[in-house]
């Protein structure tokens, strides 16, 4: 089997950013309709989470090149992230099409925001009429004011480019950790101001890849220059201004990503110098994670791990069941360890086996249980682990986002807990239980899981262990049944290393603890033993006791 890496990325490069954030965030879409009858042009915002349009522009062409916007509104729990800025944009590339020189409109605001609409207005670039007389409403003691503007266009302003009305996007603001926030200005200038500042929101456009595209509030593009040069003034979407959004690691082979990074076409990250109040690249990822909604923070203090916010976010009841039905009756290929070996090589992007880290940690972590006198099929059962990344080969849209996470997590990070139950507070990173429904379901109504009722019986996230767990048991092997548990257990760490579960234990659970907790401590070898591993001479041993206990071809 084949992976093409040209439309299949490697594991770990890259990520929604909005699995940074640990509240659902809503995406936005554009849609203009002119309707002959009326006579009125609109664009009109949509947005994911809810049906219906939240927000719209409507507008009618005028005698003499000029036009008039009737009605400019936003949904009330949409306001303040700049999507009105967002439609007026819209309308301006329009009103290009249609050689239109001046825009007119009426600011109408109450008594309580006396001034507000027209400094809004005015910084749209419109200005009050200088003959127009502002009309007074009076209902009582309320009053209403409307104000004529006008914004004239001149050869030198400035049109954007027509929205494709596929595209999705996200309001985002970038911030520094003490809250300040990247700024664009007119002339495309980058600047840290205060959250206060109106110009705060960028919109996130979303690429066919998964790439990102920053938009200021003036309808130009982010983009970093090959000298690293930053600046707001790019007209178009093309190449420069591209941006991918990759988990974000240090050097360490095995750290945990903890947040996103923007990278940027040229190779460099994208941060802010909270010292220096600037924007800039780094040669290394540099993080960003969720803050409260809509903003991205740069190397946020106490930042979450990217891994963990996934897993306890997706690994639900309807989630494993789905995983189970897909992917455990074992049709997508036929294949022999040799093979496999080699198809996850390609899934992890490495293309020499003598300097591949997946296949070095394998033989690595099997030689730690052959030096420590452990039987041979034991051996086996360890070396295989990473074959159990195989399911990720064949995702979909339902599950597409567990690729976001590297070999390395999946081997040397995961651990997991027992699905519809409560998530132990022991687990590392706690407070992200309440990302999960199942946890915060079974917090309110209590156990479903019978008392020692076996472990065999309880339901596991689904891993890359809990897949080769299904391969082993449906294909015909001669492996124990204990090279089977060690598999299916090895990642939850929430019950051997940590003391939970022990009401859902069945007594020979009791054996299986104390020998998993003490394998354990084997296979935890280092980095420079893992480095210093020959591939070439280590591995046709486990190649050769795979054909002692497995078919030569395995369904996986």
């Amino acid at each position: 089997m084949k992976i093409n890496p040209l439309t299949v990325p490697r594991l770990g490069a890259n990520v929604s950013v909005t699995e940074v954030f640990t509240v659902p965030i809503a995406r936005f879409r554009l849609q203009f309709t002119d309707d002959r009858r009326t006579k009125e042009m609109r664009w009109v915002l949509f947005a994911s989470t809810q049906r219906g349009a939240v927000g719209k522009l409507i507008f009618t062409l005028q005698k003499n090149g000029t036009a008039h916007v009737k009605s400019v509104a936003v949904n009330p729990a949409f306001r303040g992230l700049g999507l009105a800025r967002v439609l007026y944009l819209a309308t301006l590339a329009t009103l290009e099409e249609k050689q239109v020189r001046a825009l007119y409109l009426e600011a109408e605001e109450d008594s309580n925001r006396f001034g507000k609409l027209v400094r809004l207005y005015q910084g749209w670039g419109f200005s009050e009429m200088p003959e127009g007389n502002s009309l007074f409403l009076y209902n009582g003691i309320d009053c209403l004011r409307k104000v004529p503007m006008v914004s004239v266009f001149q050869t030198n302003t400035f049109f954007p480019v027509r929205p494709k009305e596929s595209t999705w996007f996200f309001m985002m603001s970038l911030q520094s950790p003490d809250g300040t926030c990247l700024v664009a200005r007119e002339d495309g200038g980058l600047t840290l101001s205060s959250k206060s500042n109106g110009g705060c929101m960028w919109q996130m456009l979303l690429g066919a890849m998964g790439e990102v595209y920053l938009r200021s509030v003036y309808g130009k593009f982010l983009c970093v220059e090959e000298d690293g040069t930053i600046l707001a003034d790019r007209l178009l979407n093309s190449t420069w201004e591209t941006f991918q959004v990759v988990p974000q690691h240090d050097d360490n082979v095995a750290a945990i990503a903890r947040g996103v990074a923007l990278r940027s076409f040229h190779g460099s990250y994208l941060c802010i110098d909270p010292l220096a109040k600037r924007i800039e690249v780094s040669d290394r990822p540099v993080p960003w994670d969720g803050d409260d909604i809509m903003s991205l923070v740069c190397n946020k203090a106490d930042g979450h791990s990217l891994f963990d916010k996934i897993m306890r976010k997706y690994q639900t009841t309807a989630f494993v069941v789905n995983q189970m039905a897909k992917y455990g009756s074992l049709q997508h290929a036929q294949m022999s360890v040799s093979e496999a070996c080699k198809c996850v090589m390609e899934l992890t992007g490495d293309l020499d086996q003598e300097k591949s880290w997946v296949m070095k940690y394998m033989l690595a972590t099997a030689a730690a249980v052959k030096k420590d006198g452990h039987p041979d099929w034991l051996q086996l059962a360890i070396f295989l682990r990473a074959l159990g990344m195989l399911f990720l080969c064949w995702t979909d849209d339902d599950n597409a986002v567990l690729r976001s996470i590297s070999a390395q997590e999946w081997l040397t990070k995961t651990s997991t807990w027992v699905v519809g139950e409560a998530i132990p507070n022991t687990i590392e990173f706690p407070e992200l239980n309440e990302l999960n429904v199942d946890h915060c379901n079974a917090t309110k109504n209590g156990r479903r899981v019978a008392t020692h009722c076996g472990l065999e019986n309880v339901m596991l996230p689904w891993t890359p262990d809990e897949y080769l767990h299904c391969v082993l048991s449906l294909n015909k092997t001669t492996l124990p049944a204990e090279a089977l548990v060690i598999v299916r257990f090895w990642s939850l760490k929430t019950w051997y290393e940590q003391d939970n579960y022990g009401d859902l234990c069945a007594p020979h659970d009791v054996d299986t603890k104390e020998w998993i907790s003490s394998l354990g401590r084997v296979v935890c070898v280092s980095e420079s033993t893992v480095e210093n591993i020959d591939v070439n001479d280590e591995l046709q041993y486990y190649l050769q006791l795979a054909k002692k206990y497995l078919p030569e071809t395995l369904q996986w």
